[in-house]
């Protein structure tokens, strides 16, 4: 949707991990109770933590210190007196249960680890435990790769804490977007957003406003370097010290949270995927080329509103067209790049963050569309695949604007290597639904036509193959080669007609 694009090759580590999140240090009137608060403020990240400072990891009490399968639990690593933080779903010590789950093998799963600052000893009169390394962990741990529901079609609503994911970090921006109207933006010196124009092959753009935020620059970001978007900077203080270092931590947290609640953080920009302590069932081996998605092209983006027309007949909202975000790379769709099988697809994440947004989502079902109206509330994020058809909802003008801003990011992948600047236009889903998309297809029909077309013939000509298979004497599948030949007809008839109550 934003006109930049990063190839993210900055790795975070288990230190700026720790540091990202908005309370590190808890304070307690002993140090267990501080240490609880540490463990229960994990949990907005779909940690379950423990530290296990007094507890042996071997079943034997009285095994050595030595013991390989101590790997550290009593006794942290050795810098700056740090104790070590466990996933107390997953780490087999002292329990019967797990260690049967596991086969009998031990399992240790570190996830982090602190200090009692200014101490050397674990006492019960210290009150305050900062934490200071971070490693991801699912939050489904043992269980395989977490991916989208298949059922809803490759996308997936998930709840997250606001506050302590987004912060305050975009408050300005909000409060400078709050009572716009339509004049604002659609003047000439608009300062405070963007016209974003996005299509591709000669097919219809969207026109909606969006703030690009380009604090995550980089020597490997292409830009555009136009005075308007110095303006929107100013306008909002995106180059402010404060802001960039408050930004940045924002992508990491919500870095974070995507690793943990989809099981890939091993595909993530992770310095440290996982400890080079822990054994088991719940992390692999990195492998080279894993490493392949990365949060990118940050901006808040408003939702499309239709104007008010004065003196006309009132008009419906027209929704955003349908189209895919991760077009073909080379002539390769997205669901045909073997560089992605078995692996995590790109995909855009949505997060309200005034009140609500909504999505519309197009979905295939026997060559009809089926349109799925996803609804997202402040404190839940919209994440799907690249390749799912979709489209922002059109509201109908107010005064002031209701704008649903939304955080936005792509979720790109070096193995896929699409054009973020321009979409894919879902032509079929298009066409099936002529009667909402009119006042696009018109002036763009005879393009839309030759690219759906030939669809329609390769339909009709699976219908008579399986009736050539199946017999002439098959009444049903008899009438299906008929209804695909007669829809193929009335599409091309109606579609090249130059009037038909405005569609095609």
């Amino acid at each position: 949707t934003s006109h930049t694009m990063m190839s993210s090759n900055i790795l975070i580590s288990p230190t700026e991990l720790a540091d990202s999140l908005l309370q590190t240090t808890y304070s307690a009137n002993e140090a267990k109770a501080a240490l609880d608060l540490l463990c229960a403020g994990l949990e907005v990240y779909g940690f379950h933590a423990t530290p296990m400072i007094t507890k042996h990891c071997p079943r034997k009490a009285s095994a050595p210190k030595t013991d390989p399968r101590h790997k550290g639990v009593r006794y942290g690593d050795g810098r700056n007196n740090s104790q070590f933080l466990y996933c107390k779903k997953c780490t087999s010590y002292n329990d019967p249960v797990l260690a049967k789950t596991y086969g009998g093998i031990f399992q240790c799963t570190v996830i982090g680890s602190f200090v009692f600052p200014k101490t050397n000893r674990v006492l019960t009169d210290h009150k305050e435990v900062r934490l200071t390394a971070l490693y991801p962990h699912p939050t489904e741990c043992c269980n395989s790769t977490l991916h989208m529901n298949n059922e809803t079609g490759g996308w997936a609503i998930i709840p997250f804490d606001f506050e302590n994911i987004i912060g305050k970090s975009l408050d300005r921006i909000i409060d400078n977007i709050s009572g716009l109207t339509s004049a604002d933006l659609g003047n000439g010196n608009n300062k405070y957003s963007k016209l974003l124009t996005s299509g591709s092959q000669g097919l219809p753009h969207d026109r909606r406003f969006f703030i690009p935020i380009d604090p995550l620059k980089s020597p490997d970001i292409m830009t555009d370097d136009d005075t308007s978007q110095d303006i929107v900077n100013n306008t909002h203080g995106l180059l402010d010290d404060t802001f960039v270092k408050e930004f940045q931590q924002l992508r990491t947290r919500l870095t974070l949270l995507l690793a943990n609640q989809r099981g890939i953080e091993t595909e993530l920009q992770f310095e440290m995927p996982h400890h080079p302590d822990n054994v088991g069932v719940c992390w692999k081996p990195l492998l080279t080329d894993e490493q392949h998605l990365s949060l990118v092209n940050p901006s808040v983006l408003f939702g499309g509103y239709m104007p008010k027309r004065e003196g006309r007949v009132k008009q419906l909202a027209v929704n955003q067209i349908p189209h895919c975000d991760f077009g073909a790379v080379n002539g390769t769709p997205l669901s045909d790049n073997v560089l992605l099988r078995n692996k995590t697809l790109p995909c855009t994440v949505l997060l309200p963050l005034l009140d609500h947004r909504t999505l519309m989502i197009y979905k295939d079902d026997d060559d009809k569309t089926v349109v799925h109206e996803v609804k997202a509330n402040k404190g839940e994020l919209i994440i799907f695949d690249g390749d799912v058809s979709h489209g922002g909802y059109t509201y109908m003008e107010t005064t002031p604007l209701q704008l649903h801003p939304c955080l936005h990011f792509y979720m790109y992948s070096t193995l896929h290597k699409s054009d973020l600047s321009s979409f894919d236009v879902d032509v079929h889903a298009t066409c099936n639904l002529a009667e909402q998309f009119a006042s696009v297809l018109k002036p763009n029909k005879y393009m839309l036509i030759n690219k759906e077309i030939p669809r329609r013939i390769a339909d009709v000509d699976k219908a008579y193959t399986r009736l050539n298979k199946a017999g002439l004497l098959n009444d049903a599948v008899k009438q299906e080669s008929i209804l695909a030949m007669e829809e193929l007809l009335c599409f091309m008839r109606n579609g090249t007609r130059m009037k038909l109550r405005g569609t095609i």
